[in-house]
């Protein structure tokens, strides 16, 4: 396969990104992207065309690919290219195999410069073995996005299946339903308090030194989104230590909730994950950003228990329980003092968490089929873009 050799400054044109602070609205159609992905919407945007996004300041061995309208933060450099000589996407698929950490200019920060960024050297083929390629990775990663959406839409089925089941009085009136501190409910109901039926264990307090490469992980405040759905890119690997506690191990399909939060306007802390995925790690620790929280009871099993740590009443009960100004803490007295209304039977529960279990389980299922494909691709790219597979048979 023949190639040639490009400075980036002929194939694109680096961009700043600018503030969020003004133009944030929490029904957005845009996206509003940082270094670690989505961050939050707007009805504004930057740029409308197919970008690839470089991380400017801290994590900047991530590169990101947008077709979509969209904002990004000032931490992201955004790209205009040059579409006459090499494809948004295959740029973003060429740079994946560039480690520019290597290019790191900063001191306390890894930080990169558009100085830096326009000198560096890449090969590409022609835009016709581009399209090649392209189609091979372009159909792998329709598999992927298409279990990233069934996902989605699991989780919005869970959150609105526990209003279903849980919230729905709150729309009727009749004679059947009676009044309480949460508002009327079913007369077969009560207003149970949370902490009679869980206990909570505070996550490990690491040192730095601890995280090293090993078969072993931690799960932290990363592995949350701004949705409150679990995501499988922020697990620190860490060498287990003698300090480490039964009660800091976390298994598949235990609740945990975020206890901390860099972002002001507190999009992480109070949510609620279970762990969908540990990654084949042999052992996974909970970061002392978080806590995990367990039934004492048969009837509410951990799927129930995360659906309702889930929804938006606890968080906004949560968010009473928040204090700090440039980190926010969750007092986790918020957790035990939760008021719930629940059936007076409480075998009608077993039924509701086993229906929670079969979403939980599938979208477990679909995590581990899109980390298989992103493997499946991550091999086959370099193999691809070096020519080591002859793509000129591809039909595009």
């Amino acid at each position: 396969m023949e190639t040639r050799f490009y400075n980036l400054k002929n194939l694109l044109e680096i961009k700043y990104g600018k503030s969020q602070k003004n133009i944030e609205e929490p029904c957005g159609k845009y996206p509003i992207l940082g270094t670690g992905g989505v961050i939050g919407h707007t009805n504004q945007f930057l740029y409308d065309k197919p970008s690839v996004l470089i991380g400017r300041k801290g994590t900047i061995d991530k590169i990101q690919y947008i077709e979509q309208p969209f904002w990004t933060i000032d931490t992201l450099f955004y790209t205009i290219i040059n579409e006459k000589l090499i494809i948004p996407k295959f740029l973003y698929y060429r740079l994946l195999l560039v480690d520019l950490t290597l290019y790191n200019e900063g001191t306390s920060i890894p930080s990169l410069t558009t100085k830096t960024l326009y000198k560096l050297e890449i090969d590409i083929p022609t835009v016709n073995i581009q399209k090649k390629i392209l189609k091979i990775l372009n159909n792998l990663d329709k598999k992927i996005e298409i279990n990233k959406k069934i996902n989605k839409n699991l989780g919005k089925l869970i959150d609105e299946r526990y209003i279903e089941l849980f919230e729905f009085f709150n729309q009727c009136s009749s004679d059947n339903f009676k009044e309480s501190e949460l508002g009327k409910i079913p007369q077969d109901w009560n207003v149970y308090t949370l902490g009679d039926y869980v206990k909570v264990f505070n996550g490990y307090s690491y040192k730095s030194e601890e995280l090293k490469e090993s078969d072993n992980a931690m799960i932290t405040i990363k592995n949350f989104d701004i949705d409150g759905n679990f995501k499988i890119d922020g697990f620190k690997e860490i060498q287990l230590s003698e300090k480490l506690k039964p009660q800091h191990y976390v298994k598949n399909f235990e609740v945990l909730v975020a206890c901390t939060d860099m972002t002001q306007d507190a999009r992480i802390i109070g949510n609620s994950i279970l762990l969908l995925d540990n990654l084949d790690y042999d052992n996974i620790i909970m970061s002392m950003d978080l806590v995990k929280v367990k039934s004492t009871i048969p009837e509410i099993n951990s799927f129930l228990l995360g659906t309702i740590l889930k929804s938006k009443r606890f968080k906004h009960h949560a968010l009473g329980y928040i204090n700090g100004t440039t980190v926010l803490h969750l007092d986790k007295k918020a957790i035990s003092k939760f008021k719930i209304a629940l059936p007076t039977d409480f075998n009608i529960l077993l039924e509701y968490g086993e229906e929670f279990k079969r979403y939980y389980l599938e979208i477990s299922h679909n995590i581990k089929e899109i980390e298989k494909l992103t493997k499946l691709r991550d091999t086959l790219l370099p193999k691809l873009m070096s020519g080591e597979l002859d793509v000129s048979g591809v039909d595009i």
